[in-house]
């Protein structure tokens, strides 16, 4: 039986250091070696040739050049490390409009104020009685003074803007809910890499990568996230002002079940079509497969907080993916939530990020036992990570292992490599059948 590349697994190349073309090509041919089918260009911790610079697409030109010559299947990856959307810090450096925000809810009492009023960054100001743990006679306090708020305390709910980190390259992260925001992103990576290689889209470079995008960081406070367009958007959706019914996101006062509802439900889709929607098309009129996963799809409410729902997500990727880290198989949910969307929507690949963070001492048995679990559940694209380019001093502690040269058993990796491969594609050329119905608990 004659297995196509595409069956076989693709790994996180991860491009650490001085990047050479005889090595890149030598790399390339020594996982053509080993089984695997392609990989991801993967920017990581230690890169010293410069991200999205010329002298990074002409080390991306040769090993396209070396994959076409073999016949291996590249991937873009679209960030410098992760999550998506910063672009290396290109995104966020146009200003604070770019920036990732969120409104955090704060407690204060009046002392001292003279005057109760809305600032650049003060969207609400409330006063309240407090009721045991709840609270009670809330009243929009704009414009109120001092003596009006006489006896009671006041909630204050502010915008603000993700701090800077070494992480972004000394910026914050990226408001991914603003479509100028994605339109950036878009514009200074895929529209790049289109400029360098569009022959080959669709080709030799079958698709791009997006790794743990999201609209939400925690801050110190309480919070939730947040975005210029959200307010009218919200109306538009719900016939009401959701300025008017913060203290509801925050505490169990007024109809807040039907709030956090609908705000929740808003946040998701502004982040689905400004960024899920946006990269999908643009990667299917350029003959590209968007795939990827998104930021903390392990539970209910970690996906809620940070990307709202996993699922409607994966109608806009070609090859829907997850993550799974660690040597354990416990995300039960994870997996079935990406493979019972492809199910649904007729979409013949999952992905799955695998074997990160497993030891430097994951063996053939333990690749085995956790990617079986996985094709059972539905993925048929191992995404190993992570074959790492170079082990010099820092780049050997991220998140090992390495599943490239550097491994004693690497000559004969190709054991593992066909027997995935074969798994996959016979995975793939039958037709799911389920007898119960689970109706996912999200909303």
């Amino acid at each position: 039986m004659c297995i196509r590349d595409s069956f076989r697994g693709a790994p996180f190349w991860s491009w650490n250091d001085d990047l050479k073309d005889r090595e890149l090509r030598r790399q390339v041919r020594g996982m053509r070696a080993s089984g695997l089918g392609g990989f991801f260009m993967h920017s990581r911790t230690g890169l010293i040739t410069p991200y999205l610079s010329e002298e990074w697409m002409d080390r991306m030109r040769a090993v396209i050049d070396e994959s076409r010559r073999i016949g291996m299947n590249a991937w873009l990856y679209d960030e410098d490390r992760w999550p998506s959307g910063f672009a290396g810090g290109m995104v966020p450096s146009k200003g604070p409009e770019y920036g990732l925000k969120r409104v955090e809810c704060e407690e204060v009492q009046p002392t001292g104020m003279d005057e109760l009023k809305l600032d650049e960054d003060t969207i609400g100001i409330f006063t309240f009685t407090k009721d045991g743990d709840g609270i009670r006679d809330v009243e929009n306090a704009v414009g109120g003074t001092i003596k009006d708020v006489e006896g009671k305390a006041v909630l204050v709910f502010r915008k603000k803007l993700d701090g800077k980190s070494d992480w972004y390259n000394g910026y914050g992260y990226v408001d991914l809910m603003n479509p100028k925001v994605v339109d950036a992103f878009i514009d200074s990576t895929h529209e790049a890499y289109k400029a360098e290689f569009q022959r080959e889209f669709g080709r030799t470079l079958s698709g791009i990568f997006t790794d743990e995008p999201n609209f939400s960081q925690w801050g110190e406070t309480a919070s939730v996230p947040w975005t210029e367009r959200l307010p009218t958007f919200f109306e538009e959706r719900n016939g009401y002002d959701i300025l008017g019914s913060l203290p509801s996101l925050f505490y169990d006062y007024g109809e807040y079940m039907r709030v956090r509802r609908d705000f929740w439900s808003a946040v998701t889709d502004l982040f689905i079509e400004s960024f899920s929607k946006r990269i999908y098309d643009w990667c299917d009129a350029n003959k590209l497969e968007f795939t990827g996963h998104y930021l903390c799809e392990d539970s209910l409410t970690a996906q809620t907080r940070y990307i709202g729902a996993a699922m409607p997500h994966y109608e806009y990727m070609h090859v829907p993916g997850i993550d799974h880290l660690g040597r354990n198989i416990d995300d039960l949910i994870t997996v079935k939530q990406v493979s019972s969307a492809a199910h649904q929507l007729g979409k013949e690949r999952v992905l799955c990020e695998t074997y990160g963070c497993t030891g430097w001492n994951m063996s053939f048995d333990d690749q085995k036992w956790i990617g079986d679990w996985q094709l059972c559940l539905g993925v048929n694209l191992l995404n190993q990570h992570l074959a790492l380019y170079s082990l010099r001093g820092c780049r050997k502690r991220d998140f090992p292992p390495s599943i490239n040269y550097q491994q004693p058993w690497w000559p004969h990796h190709r054991l593992v490599s066909d027997y995935f491969a074969r798994l996959s594609y016979i995975l793939t050329r039958g037709k799911f059948a389920a007898d119960i119905l689970v109706i996912h608990p999200i909303q």
